[in-house]
């Protein structure tokens, strides 16, 4: 049922992009046969080659993706970080897009949607889209038992426990992601005044129980690894373009916020089946 939900919503915003777009945009696979129609039209005269330097474009042709949504989001940011403010966190000097961060566990590292830097302080976001609508619990590779958490990342550590004893506690957050992203930065960046943001996407109004379950495990998250080396932080989409409108007044910004709604701040209700 709940991945029926999560169908449901990506099914909308897939629509709301075709609606805007045209049918003729989209391939047989779904995908946009261009990814610059992606790009919201204040952004869409980046060059190709700034945009292929800072994250792998062929993410954009999934426009209804967190991937991309974050992208829409904080690239009109790269030329003046010193004036993002990400939950409760800025000015910054530099802003890295896609970055990868070693847990020391073999694999492939998690993927963090954006790193913002100021100095030694170091904010990362990891978003999602209505996907966590249809999240399945995952488990812990073994290897992570013997992996060795930094001092301050107790609460971390007291989430990873939790996790192996429980793996079903978390029903809608990607907990386990989460806990590998916060482990890559603890070792990627010793030194560093950390935060992980976590970034989500919910339509208008969030009213479905799924949505309120997913706030609660939030919470429960936070509270667990509060006071940790690396601290954790929770905020919708429209939270985050809410706080900008609030903190500037330009007619640049206002117009950013009027594009990312419109495409992403879908006014949806979820089917009363469902």
């Amino acid at each position: 049922m709940q991945t029926s939900l999560a169908q449901h919503y990506a099914a909308l915003l897939q629509q709301t992009w075709r609606g805007m777009l045209g049918a003729s945009a989209f391939g047989r696979d779904g995908r946009l046969v261009d990814w610059r129609s992606a790009l919201l039209p204040s952004i869409a005269g980046v060059a190709n080659g700034e945009v292929t330097r800072l994250f792998d474009p062929a993410r954009l042709r999934q426009p209804e993706t967190a991937g991309a949504m974050a992208l829409n989001s904080f690239l009109p940011w790269r030329d003046v970080p010193d004036r993002l403010q990400l939950a409760g966190h800025g000015p910054f000097t530099e802003l890295r897009f896609l970055a990868r961060c070693p847990t020391g566990v073999r694999g492939t590292p998690p993927m963090l949607d954006l790193l913002a830097i100021n100095g030694a302080q170091l904010v990362a976001v990891s978003a999602r889209g209505a996907d966590y609508l249809g999240h399945k619990p995952g488990r812990l590779a073994a290897a992570y038992e013997t992996v060795t958490l930094p001092d301050g990342m107790e609460g971390w550590q007291q989430l990873m426990a939790g996790l192996a004893t429980e793996p079903g506690r978390y029903r809608h957050l990607d907990a386990v992601s989460l806990l590998k992203n916060a482990i890559g930065l603890a070792r990627t960046f010793p030194g560093y005044r950390l935060t992980l943001v976590y970034l989500f996407w919910e339509p208008t109004p969030a009213d479905a129980l799924a949505f309120h379950r997913h706030r609660v495990e939030i919470k429960s998250l936070a509270q667990t690894v509060a006071g940790s080396l690396v601290g954790f932080s929770a905020l919708s989409f429209e939270e985050l373009w809410s706080g900008w409108e609030a903190e500037h007044r330009e007619p640049w910004l206002r117009e950013m916020v009027a594009e990312l709604r419109a495409r992403y701040a879908v006014a949806i209700g979820a089917p009363a089946a469902l």
